[in-house]
Protein backbone atom coordinates (compact mmCIF):
# COMPACT_ATOMS: atom_id res chain seq x y z
CA UNK A 1 0.00 0.00 0.00
CA UNK A 2 1.53 3.25 -0.99
CA UNK A 3 1.41 6.55 0.97
CA UNK A 4 -0.99 8.26 -1.19
CA UNK A 5 -3.61 5.19 0.06
CA UNK A 6 -2.42 5.20 3.54
CA UNK A 7 -3.09 8.99 4.05
CA UNK A 8 -6.35 8.74 2.54
CA UNK A 9 -7.53 5.53 4.64
CA UNK A 10 -6.26 7.90 7.42
CA UNK A 11 -8.38 10.64 6.42
CA UNK A 12 -11.40 8.58 6.12
CA UNK A 13 -11.10 7.39 9.43
CA UNK A 14 -11.14 10.86 10.79
CA UNK A 15 -13.58 12.00 8.78
CA UNK A 16 -15.79 9.55 9.94
CA UNK A 17 -14.89 9.74 13.96
CA UNK A 18 -15.48 13.57 13.34
CA UNK A 19 -18.69 13.06 11.43
CA UNK A 20 -19.96 10.28 14.31
CA UNK A 21 -18.51 12.45 17.61
CA UNK A 22 -16.68 9.28 18.19
CA UNK A 23 -14.74 11.22 21.07
CA UNK A 24 -12.65 7.80 22.54
CA UNK A 25 -11.88 6.66 18.51
CA UNK A 26 -13.92 3.47 19.48
CA UNK A 27 -15.72 2.58 16.19
CA UNK A 28 -19.10 0.20 15.83
CA UNK A 29 -19.65 -2.27 12.97
CA UNK A 30 -22.04 0.04 11.89
CA UNK A 31 -19.45 2.95 11.46
CA UNK A 32 -17.07 0.65 9.80
CA UNK A 33 -19.52 0.30 7.35
CA UNK A 34 -19.86 3.85 6.63
CA UNK A 35 -16.40 3.91 6.28
CA UNK A 36 -16.74 1.89 3.62
CA UNK A 37 -19.57 3.59 1.82
CA UNK A 38 -17.35 6.89 2.34
CA UNK A 39 -14.31 5.73 0.96
CA UNK A 40 -16.37 3.50 -2.45
CA UNK A 41 -17.93 7.32 -3.06
CA UNK A 42 -14.89 8.39 -3.61
CA UNK A 43 -13.59 6.33 -6.23
CA UNK A 44 -15.51 8.19 -9.50
CA UNK A 45 -16.38 11.78 -10.19
CA UNK A 46 -20.44 12.65 -8.83
CA UNK A 47 -20.54 14.75 -11.74
CA UNK A 48 -19.04 11.85 -14.10
CA UNK A 49 -21.73 9.24 -12.28
CA UNK A 50 -24.61 11.54 -12.34
CA UNK A 51 -24.27 11.88 -16.06
CA UNK A 52 -24.09 7.65 -16.48
CA UNK A 53 -27.60 7.93 -14.68
CA UNK A 54 -29.27 9.91 -17.00
CA UNK A 55 -28.04 7.67 -19.70
CA UNK A 56 -29.64 4.88 -17.70
CA UNK A 57 -32.74 6.38 -17.48
CA UNK A 58 -32.80 7.02 -21.11
CA UNK A 59 -32.45 3.37 -21.88
CA UNK A 60 -34.56 2.12 -19.50
CA UNK A 61 -37.41 4.56 -20.76
CA UNK A 62 -36.59 3.34 -24.12
CA UNK A 63 -38.06 -0.54 -23.21
CA UNK A 64 -41.13 0.84 -22.16
CA UNK A 65 -41.45 3.32 -25.49
CA UNK A 66 -40.72 0.09 -27.93
CA UNK A 67 -42.95 -1.92 -26.37
CA UNK A 68 -45.71 0.85 -26.08
CA UNK A 69 -45.47 1.57 -30.27
CA UNK A 70 -45.34 -2.31 -31.00
CA UNK A 71 -48.38 -2.68 -29.67
CA UNK A 72 -50.25 1.03 -30.71
CA UNK A 73 -50.40 1.65 -27.26
CA UNK A 74 -51.87 5.17 -25.91
CA UNK A 75 -49.19 7.41 -25.23
CA UNK A 76 -48.74 8.66 -21.92
CA UNK A 77 -48.10 11.33 -20.94
CA UNK A 78 -45.02 12.89 -20.37
CA UNK A 79 -43.49 14.89 -17.69
CA UNK A 80 -42.39 18.17 -18.65
CA UNK A 81 -38.90 18.37 -19.81
CA UNK A 82 -35.88 20.48 -17.75
CA UNK A 83 -32.66 21.61 -18.23
CA UNK A 84 -30.31 19.96 -15.87
CA UNK A 85 -26.31 20.38 -16.27
CA UNK A 86 -24.92 17.80 -13.65
CA UNK A 87 -21.89 20.22 -13.75
CA UNK A 88 -23.70 23.69 -12.23
CA UNK A 89 -23.18 24.00 -9.04
CA UNK A 90 -20.88 22.07 -5.86
CA UNK A 91 -21.01 18.84 -5.05
CA UNK A 92 -20.92 17.89 -1.53
CA UNK A 93 -20.44 14.86 0.23
CA UNK A 94 -20.21 11.78 0.75
CA UNK A 95 -21.95 11.82 4.05
CA UNK A 96 -22.01 9.12 6.28
CA UNK A 97 -24.72 7.11 4.29
CA UNK A 98 -22.30 7.64 1.24
CA UNK A 99 -24.43 10.28 -0.55
CA UNK A 100 -22.98 13.06 -2.53
CA UNK A 101 -24.96 16.07 -3.12
CA UNK A 102 -25.49 19.49 -5.15
CA UNK A 103 -28.25 21.90 -4.51
CA UNK A 104 -28.25 24.57 -6.59
CA UNK A 105 -30.43 27.78 -5.80
CA UNK A 106 -31.79 30.48 -8.29
CA UNK A 107 -32.95 33.75 -7.14
CA UNK A 108 -35.79 33.44 -9.58
CA UNK A 109 -37.83 30.99 -7.68
CA UNK A 110 -35.79 28.00 -9.05
CA UNK A 111 -34.32 25.25 -6.90
CA UNK A 112 -32.55 22.25 -7.65
CA UNK A 113 -31.03 19.16 -5.58
CA UNK A 114 -29.35 16.05 -7.18
CA UNK A 115 -28.01 13.00 -4.44
CA UNK A 116 -26.45 9.89 -5.64
CA UNK A 117 -24.21 7.29 -4.06
CA UNK A 118 -22.56 3.96 -4.16
CA UNK A 119 -24.38 1.67 -1.85
CA UNK A 120 -21.68 -1.01 -1.25
CA UNK A 121 -23.42 -3.62 0.83
CA UNK A 122 -26.43 -3.94 -1.55
CA UNK A 123 -23.97 -3.18 -4.38
CA UNK A 124 -26.34 -0.74 -5.88
CA UNK A 125 -26.42 2.69 -7.06
CA UNK A 126 -28.74 5.62 -6.24
CA UNK A 127 -29.85 8.63 -8.00
CA UNK A 128 -32.32 11.29 -6.83
CA UNK A 129 -33.26 14.59 -8.24
CA UNK A 130 -35.59 17.06 -7.10
CA UNK A 131 -36.31 20.17 -8.62
CA UNK A 132 -38.88 22.70 -7.83
CA UNK A 133 -40.19 26.18 -8.72
CA UNK A 134 -42.34 28.53 -7.23
CA UNK A 135 -42.97 32.14 -8.48
CA UNK A 136 -46.61 34.15 -7.23
CA UNK A 137 -48.95 32.12 -9.17
CA UNK A 138 -47.35 28.99 -10.18
CA UNK A 139 -46.11 26.15 -8.28
CA UNK A 140 -44.01 23.06 -9.79
CA UNK A 141 -41.92 20.22 -8.56
CA UNK A 142 -40.45 17.43 -10.58
CA UNK A 143 -38.64 14.36 -8.34
CA UNK A 144 -36.72 11.16 -9.94
CA UNK A 145 -35.30 8.22 -7.91
CA UNK A 146 -33.25 5.65 -9.43
CA UNK A 147 -32.15 2.50 -7.55
CA UNK A 148 -30.18 -0.21 -9.73
CA UNK A 149 -28.75 -3.12 -7.98
CA UNK A 150 -26.34 -5.79 -9.83
CA UNK A 151 -26.70 -9.19 -8.60
CA UNK A 152 -24.10 -11.95 -8.49
CA UNK A 153 -24.31 -12.75 -12.12
CA UNK A 154 -24.38 -9.31 -13.32
CA UNK A 155 -27.95 -8.90 -13.56
CA UNK A 156 -30.01 -5.56 -12.88
CA UNK A 157 -32.96 -5.02 -10.66
CA UNK A 158 -34.37 -1.87 -9.62
CA UNK A 159 -36.84 0.29 -9.82
CA UNK A 160 -37.01 4.34 -12.00
CA UNK A 161 -39.86 7.11 -10.51
CA UNK A 162 -41.04 10.24 -11.76
CA UNK A 163 -43.42 12.86 -10.03
CA UNK A 164 -44.64 15.91 -11.29
CA UNK A 165 -46.53 18.15 -9.64
CA UNK A 166 -48.25 21.85 -10.37
CA UNK A 167 -50.79 24.23 -8.90
CA UNK A 168 -51.85 27.52 -9.90
CA UNK A 169 -52.54 30.19 -6.98
CA UNK A 170 -52.56 27.52 -4.52
CA UNK A 171 -54.79 25.13 -6.37
CA UNK A 172 -53.43 21.73 -7.45
CA UNK A 173 -53.56 21.55 -11.41
CA UNK A 174 -51.96 18.09 -12.68
CA UNK A 175 -50.00 15.62 -11.12
CA UNK A 176 -48.59 12.44 -13.46
CA UNK A 177 -46.53 9.61 -11.91
CA UNK A 178 -44.20 7.22 -14.01
CA UNK A 179 -43.28 4.13 -12.55
CA UNK A 180 -40.70 1.74 -13.80
CA UNK A 181 -39.62 -1.88 -12.53
CA UNK A 182 -37.25 -3.93 -13.41
CA UNK A 183 -36.14 -7.41 -12.25
CA UNK A 184 -33.04 -9.90 -14.12
CA UNK A 185 -31.84 -7.13 -16.59
CA UNK A 186 -29.09 -8.21 -18.67
CA UNK A 187 -28.23 -4.94 -20.11
CA UNK A 188 -25.62 -7.21 -22.91
CA UNK A 189 -29.60 -8.22 -24.36
CA UNK A 190 -32.32 -6.12 -23.32
CA UNK A 191 -33.58 -9.52 -21.71
CA UNK A 192 -35.48 -8.81 -18.27
CA UNK A 193 -39.16 -8.72 -16.76
CA UNK A 194 -40.35 -5.00 -16.60
CA UNK A 195 -43.54 -2.83 -15.28
CA UNK A 196 -44.24 0.22 -16.80
CA UNK A 197 -47.11 2.38 -14.97
CA UNK A 198 -48.06 5.89 -15.30
CA UNK A 199 -50.70 7.93 -13.44
CA UNK A 200 -52.37 11.04 -14.22
CA UNK A 201 -54.43 12.86 -12.23
CA UNK A 202 -55.79 16.37 -13.43
CA UNK A 203 -58.00 18.77 -10.93
CA UNK A 204 -58.19 21.67 -13.34
CA UNK A 205 -62.06 21.84 -14.23
CA UNK A 206 -63.54 17.61 -14.32
CA UNK A 207 -60.89 15.56 -12.48
CA UNK A 208 -59.64 13.26 -14.46
CA UNK A 209 -57.92 9.72 -13.45
CA UNK A 210 -56.30 8.23 -15.94
CA UNK A 211 -53.81 4.82 -15.10
CA UNK A 212 -52.44 2.37 -17.46
CA UNK A 213 -49.66 -0.51 -17.15
CA UNK A 214 -47.35 -2.05 -19.20
CA UNK A 215 -46.11 -5.95 -17.82
CA UNK A 216 -42.97 -6.53 -20.28
CA UNK A 217 -41.14 -10.12 -20.51
CA UNK A 218 -38.44 -9.67 -22.83
CA UNK A 219 -36.19 -13.19 -23.62
CA UNK A 220 -32.93 -13.67 -26.32
CA UNK A 221 -33.52 -15.67 -28.26
CA UNK A 222 -30.30 -16.82 -30.13
CA UNK A 223 -27.27 -13.88 -30.54
CA UNK A 224 -29.14 -11.67 -32.38
CA UNK A 225 -33.06 -11.60 -31.41
CA UNK A 226 -34.90 -10.49 -28.13
CA UNK A 227 -38.77 -12.05 -27.88
CA UNK A 228 -40.79 -10.00 -26.21
CA UNK A 229 -44.58 -10.48 -24.25
CA UNK A 230 -46.30 -7.70 -23.31
CA UNK A 231 -49.50 -7.41 -21.45
CA UNK A 232 -51.68 -4.35 -21.21
CA UNK A 233 -54.02 -2.82 -18.15
CA UNK A 234 -55.88 -0.31 -17.34
CA UNK A 235 -57.36 0.26 -14.08
CA UNK A 236 -54.07 0.26 -12.24
CA UNK A 237 -53.46 -3.41 -13.04
CA UNK A 238 -56.66 -5.07 -12.68
CA UNK A 239 -58.36 -4.69 -15.87
CA UNK A 240 -56.52 -6.21 -19.08
CA UNK A 241 -56.56 -4.36 -22.36
CA UNK A 242 -54.08 -6.40 -24.91
CA UNK A 243 -51.88 -8.69 -24.93
CA UNK A 244 -49.31 -8.93 -27.62
CA UNK A 245 -45.68 -10.25 -28.96
CA UNK A 246 -43.27 -8.94 -30.83
CA UNK A 247 -39.38 -9.51 -31.95
CA UNK A 248 -36.27 -7.05 -32.18
CA UNK A 249 -32.75 -7.52 -32.45
CA UNK A 250 -30.51 -7.05 -29.71
CA UNK A 251 -29.60 -4.13 -28.35
CA UNK A 252 -26.93 -3.83 -25.74
CA UNK A 253 -26.99 -0.97 -22.53
CA UNK A 254 -24.04 0.52 -21.55
CA UNK A 255 -24.04 0.23 -17.80
CA UNK A 256 -20.77 1.53 -16.03
CA UNK A 257 -18.72 -1.12 -13.78
CA UNK A 258 -17.70 1.73 -11.60
CA UNK A 259 -21.34 2.62 -10.80
CA UNK A 260 -21.09 -0.93 -8.63
CA UNK A 261 -19.08 -2.07 -5.68
CA UNK A 262 -18.05 -5.56 -7.76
Amino acid sequence: MNKKRILFYISAVIMAGAFAGCEDNAYSDGDATNMSLLIASMAQSPASMASEAQNIQSAIMGIGNVARVQGTVEEPLAPGSYLFNPYKGTWHGPDLEGWWTNHYVNVLGYSMTLKIRRDVPANAFEYQLTITYKDIVTDFSYQDHLYIARDDNGLLNGYYYMNEKNSEASIPVQELDWKFDFANWNPATGAGTFNWEWDVDVFSGTVVDYHQSLDIVATAVGPTTLHTDVTVYAASGITVMDTFVFELPIVSVNIPSHLFNN
